[in-house]
């Protein structure tokens, strides 16, 4: 691993586990046995690092979501593959995940900043996926008749909530999956 990647590293590493205000660029620095403006050299400042991070975060979640739209089957069936990627996203990467659902948020008050943009641009592609989905879904009949973007929005609330529980550990999440995908087969599928 070169000097820029181990720095990178270790400071997705810091601020997934500290936070963005616990973690210095110093801190970064001297767990690498590097000085501090060896950390400069690769990152401009700290504000920098952070949304470098921020952007390769977004970037793995965003293709996870791309990749979801493969065809399937099944108008339920690409419901399914959605829900699964959320519950595994988490556990392939929890560190990007960290960032964006714990740290993001609190930035979100910048309507021009990048946690905003990201968080804009999640919304629009789990929505435009879910929707499509859906109208899928009821135009070929396998789906019940069901109000397309409150449903969306729903399914959207679920996903974020699934994600924040994966990172937060409180329970033990065995068998939410199926059960989340059974659930939303008996609440929109035609039996």
């Amino acid at each position: 691993m070169n000097r820029k990647e181990s720095i990178y590293q270790t400071g997705l590493r810091l601020f997934s586990a500290q936070g963005y205000e616990a973690t210095t660029t110093l801190q970064i620095a001297k767990t690498v046995g590097v000085t501090e403006p060896a950390v400069f050299y690769h990152f401009k400042n700290k504000n920098a690092f952070f949304f470098t991070i921020l952007e390769k975060a977004s970037e793995f979640y965003f293709r996870r979501i791309d990749d979801s739209r493969l065809s399937a089957p099944t108008a339920f069936e690409s419901l399914a593959r959605l829900l699964n990627i959320h519950f595994s996203v988490v556990a392939e990467n929890p560190e990007y995940m960290r960032i964006l659902l714990r740290e993001c948020p609190l930035r979100l008050d910048n309507p021009e900043g990048t946690c905003t943009k990201i968080y804009r641009q999640a919304r629009f592609k789990l929505k435009k996926a879910l929707t499509d989905i859906l109208i899928r879904g009821t135009t070929s009949g396998e789906f019940v008749p069901v109000d397309i973007d409150a449903t969306a929005n729903m399914l959207l609330a679920m996903l974020n909530g699934i994600m924040h529980q994966q990172l937060a550990s409180w329970d033990n999440l065995g068998g939410v999956e199926s059960a989340t995908i059974e659930f939303c087969r008996k609440a929109i599928t035609r039996l």
